[in-house]
């Protein structure tokens, strides 16, 4: 700006007025920037305490971590860790799914073996059925023949005794 031009009051009131409101505008963002720099530090302040507790959160899972593959990592021979224990209960698991098919083989054959008695003890059942009939048959057909022999003997012999 030129203070040469400014010619009369007017115009001298107008360069006053622009300065004067820009300094306002200034004064006013300085203030307010001031407030919302007490803010970002309060946020930031918030921000980095969070922080730190997730960070303590991460050196315990980390800790526990470790932990864990100290047990499940083959690395030291001279303890059993969990990984030699889940190897050596899944061999016995096999030995056990072996040992169950073949009491299942056994099973089968105790089964087949069962079924056949079954089969016969049916049969003697049926041919001990018949055997009573044919008993029955026989005791009727000699219970008649006594009766014959008996009726014959009282009219042949009237004075012998019967059987």
């Amino acid at each position: 700006m030129n203070w040469g031009e400014i010619d009369n009051m007017w115009a001298f009131l107008g360069v006053i007025a622009f300065v004067a409101s820009n300094l306002v505008i200034t004064i006013i963002g300085q203030r307010k920037g001031r407030e919302r720099r007490s803010e970002d530090r309060e946020q930031l302040t918030a921000t980095a305490n969070k922080v730190e507790a997730v960070s303590k959160k991460v050196d315990t899972v980390t800790a526990d971590v470790k932990v864990v593959r100290g047990e499940v990592k083959n690395d030291h021979p001279d303890d059993e860790n969990m990984r030699d224990q889940l190897d050596r209960m899944e061999q016995q698991n096999k030995l056990l799914v072996q040992l169950v098919e073949s009491q299942g083989v056994i099973l089968q054959e105790v089964q087949e073996r069962q079924d056949d008695h079954g089969r016969d003890i049916r049969g003697l059942r049926t041919d001990m059925g018949v055997l009573r009939g044919e008993d029955r048959d026989i005791k009727r057909e000699h219970t008649d023949l006594v009766r014959r022999l008996n009726a014959f003997i009282r009219r042949e012999h009237p004075h012998a005794d019967p059987l």
